[in-house]
């Protein structure tokens, strides 16, 4: 064992010192022997910039990385760097140089200044319509000599008369009071363009009925106003127009007392009671079964209220009696038969109600008392008596309650107790009923939450009410937004309505968006809007209020 130890510990000794000898050095870092660059030149446009890289190489032509380098202009004034980020100034020529080491390489930059000058201005619109309180956006487009679109430019924007409406400087424009046409102006380097601008009255209605896909109002001079769809000219225009997405003005001239609608029809009450209708004839007695303008329903009643559903009507005489019309499929006519009926005809039971309205094929209705009876199509419960059988002659609705007011929907019905509670019966299968289910009702349920109502109604698949604060709560259907959360999720509990505002009367019948009637007699409407139904002049859901407009967007 010691004979092998001693010869490798003596070998193991001797490399240990030649290790350790200051005689034998390490060979040195390689140089930097060249610079070069990712471009070697540029031209560029004022503030553009470049990014140039510089890789520093050994004698080999090999990158050396962690190497220094530092850059440098000719000419500040030209263009300017900072770790090979290149900064055009202004017109000239500048030399970039990076250096590490001593060596160098540099890359030529030119900078060229082309002076383009506003030739002209196109703007977003030439004239437009607004109501007082609402605003439009204008849009105001550079163009230089060879039509080119310039950006970064400036635009000043300014009013004829601000007391009509103002103008921002970024174009919107707010009508301030009624007026017109004035004029807005937007200049640039000295070209300019106008816009004409007419600001009306705000639009204000004294009470508001909505249908399925259409809506109505009266004035509280008794002139009546419609607005979406329009395929069987149930928002009372002489013309095709399949719809009109703003209030226009229904046809004929009349002055009415109050208004109703159905799912495509509209009827109007005059001060003696005269009942004229537009939209589908319930009547049958019209050729093609439609009426775009206002047309006396056959029988010559005077009436005090009416409730229209999708095939037929209803309304009250002064006496508190019922008749009813149009189609007849499982009684819901009430006079005991299933007959249809182009003239109104008396329900039976020869009862005395306050209150009445209609939905798919069935009816209900409030005695003077507050009972409520129903009668007609009853496949979801929409009676309230407890069975899902059809009855051509009212019905009492189950559990003794009594109640200030109802309103019928698709194939529901809610109504109001004195005391602020609401029940409903009828189809919930989008939660309409409001008792945290989305199940059908056979008898009245209440509902779910603490809040005190002034007022109920019922649409296709949601319901909504007024607070006694005038805030408003709607529950159900919400998939176009007819709840007005600003969301489109199904609530089947009440949900207050996004905004916050104080109303003073509230509708909505067999469809999927609710108007509402804010102070003064604003109208604002939410939820479907394909038809322009909501009013604002587009065709798109609106998941929030917006206000009804009386001009189409110019």
């Amino acid at each position: 064992m010691s004979r092998i130890f001693r010869p490798l510990s003596f070998a193991l000794l001797l490399l240990a010192g030649a290790c350790s000898d200051p005689g034998v050095t390490s060979p040195p870092d390689a140089v930097v022997s060249s610079i070069t660059l990712s471009q070697s030149a540029a031209t560029l446009t004022p503030l553009q910039s470049v990014t140039i890289t510089a890789t520093p190489r050994d004698a080999a032509g090999d990158p050396l990385t962690s190497r220094t380098v530092t850059w440098s202009t000719t000419a500040a004034s030209v263009a300017t760097v900072a770790g090979g980020v290149v900064t055009a100034v202004a017109a000239g020529s500048a030399t970039i140089t990076a250096t590490s080491e001593g060596k160098s390489a540099s890359a030529a930059i030119t900078v060229e200044t082309t002076v383009v000058h506003v030739a002209s201005i196109v703007l977003s619109q030439t004239s437009a319509t607004l109501d007082v309180g609402t605003t439009t956006t204008l849009t105001a487009t550079l163009r230089d000599a060879a039509n080119g679109t310039l950006t970064g430019w400036t635009v000043t924007w300014s009013t004829s008369n601000a007391a009509i409406a103002t103008v921002s400087q970024s174009g919107v424009v707010n009508g301030v009071a009624a007026g017109g046409p004035i004029t807005i102006t937007a200049t640039s380097e000295g070209k300019s363009a106008t816009v004409n601008i007419t600001v009306t009255a705000d639009f204000r209605l004294a009470s508001l009925a909505i249908g399925k896909d259409h809506s109505c109002g009266i004035t509280s001079a008794g002139v009546a106003w419609c607005w979406g769809s329009n395929n069987a000219g149930q928002i009372g225009i002489p013309t095709t127009t399949a719809q009109v997405a703003h209030a226009t003005l229904v046809s004929g001239g009349n002055i009415f007392a109050s208004i109703a609608t159905g799912s495509a029809n509209s009827c109007g009450l005059t001060a003696a009671g005269a009942a004229l209708c537009w939209g589908v004839d319930l009547t049958g007695a019209l050729p093609g079964g439609v009426s775009s303008t206002p047309t006396a329903l056959p029988g010559g009643f005077a009436y005090t209220t009416l409730g229209l559903g999708s095939l037929h009507g209803c309304g009250l005489l002064s006496s508190g009696i019922a008749r009813c019309w149009g189609r007849n499929d499982f009684g819901s006519l009430g006079d005991g038969t299933n007959l249809d009926r182009p003239t109104p005809t008396l329900v039976a039971g020869g009862k005395v109600f306050k209150e009445i309205d209609a939905g798919i094929l069935f009816t209900c209705a409030l005695t003077t008392t507050g009972e409520a009876w129903c009668w007609g199509l009853n496949d979801a419960g929409q009676l309230g008596n407890n069975t899902t059988a059809a009855s051509a002659v009212p019905v009492a609705v189950s559990g003794g309650h009594i109640f200030a007011s109802l309103s019928s929907g698709a194939r529901h019905t809610c109504a109001r107790k004195a005391n602020g509670e609401v029940w409903c019966w009828g189809r919930g299968n989008d939660g309409q009923i409001g008792d945290g289910f989305a199940v059908n009702r056979l008898v009245p349920t209440k509902v779910s939450g603490s809040g005190v109502f002034q007022s109920i109604v019922s649409g296709e698949g949601h319901s909504c009410g007024l607070l006694v604060s005038g805030l408003a709560s709607c529950w159900g259907y919400n998939a176009s937004g007819a709840l007005g959360d600003g969301t489109l999720v199904q609530r089947s509990t009440p949900i207050m309505v996004s905004g916050g505002m104080v109303f003073t009367a509230i509708s909505v019948n067999q469809g999927d968006h609710t108007c509402a009637l804010a102070a003064g007699g604003i109208p604002w409407c939410w939820g479907g809007n394909i038809h322009g139904e909501s009013g604002d002049g587009t065709l798109t859901d609106r998941p929030v209020p917006v206000r009804v407009r009386t001009a189409p967007p110019t």
